[in-house]
């Protein structure tokens, strides 16, 4: 019969679906629900795929930094309306200051990198490079 120290160590198990392969393409990225942006991470063949949600915001309102093995995706955004002739009853729509860091995996060169953006979808390529 299983014991309530078996069932704690099942979950602990069952918990940590990322096998030590991927744990460093991880490895700065909050596992929470509510990270902003919202960002998918796919595996293809050939190449890794980062896509970030940004609604509202332009290419010119993110900066992607790509250093040795790490990208960094952030915004600054301030509201920059400092006189109006009107106030807000209701104030949903923003758009956050952001910063979300994520390890560049061992099987990309940074040179092959490219990204896009389009209708508010960030996209970065990360081409694998060849094996001998």
């Amino acid at each position: 019969m299983a014991t309530e120290e078996d069932a704690v160590e099942n979950l602990a198990v069952a918990q940590d679906p990322l096998s030590d392969e991927y744990e460093d393409f991880f490895a700065h990225t909050p596992f929470f629900v509510d990270s902003y942006p919202a960002v998918d991470i796919k595996e293809k063949k050939d190449c890794y795929i980062l896509e970030a949600e940004l609604p509202g915001l332009t290419g010119t309102d993110v900066l992607v930094k790509i250093d040795e093995k790490l990208i960094t995706l952030q915004s600054n955004q301030e509201d920059g309306e400092t006189e109006r002739d009107y106030i807000y009853l209701l104030k949903e729509r923003r758009k956050p200051s952001f910063s979300r860091s994520f390890t560049i995996p061992n099987d990309v060169e940074n040179k092959n990198i490219s990204i896009s953006f389009r209708d508010g979808l960030l996209c970065i390529m990360l081409a694998k490079t060849r094996k001998a």
